[in-house]
């Protein structure tokens, strides 16, 4: 449930940062050009939305694999929302930020 959460969170996060896109190329009349892609506040909200969303795919394919193999799994801990919540985001953030990160410096190399 924890990482259907963060996948829904995330889908909002890319969607708010596509909105926020659109909306700077209605005002400014003009597409996005090249200088605008790389460190473009907007264009990092929907692409760090859209790669958590990824990462939580991940994850949720590793949980079913494990539930696979043993469906006792959460039976036999004792396993808290917000605590799994809060895991699972900080393990997407950690997975996501290298790769933004790679993105927007890729424009320099």
């Amino acid at each position: 449930r924890a990482l259907f959460c963060t996948n829904v969170v995330a889908v909002l996060v890319a969607a708010i940062g596509q909105i926020l896109i659109n909306y700077w190329i209605i005002t400014s009349g003009r597409p996005l050009g090249r200088d605008e892609f790389h460190f473009f506040p907007q264009v990092l909200i929907h692409q760090s939305g859209y790669y958590v969303c990824a990462c939580s795919f991940l994850l949720i394919i590793g949980e079913r694999l494990i539930l696979c193999y043993k469906p006792a799994f959460y039976e036999d801990r004792h396993v808290n929302f917000i605590s799994t919540f809060i895991s699972a985001l900080f393990v997407e953030i950690l997975m996501t930020i290298p790769v933004v990160t790679a993105m927007q410096y890729e424009h320099f190399l």
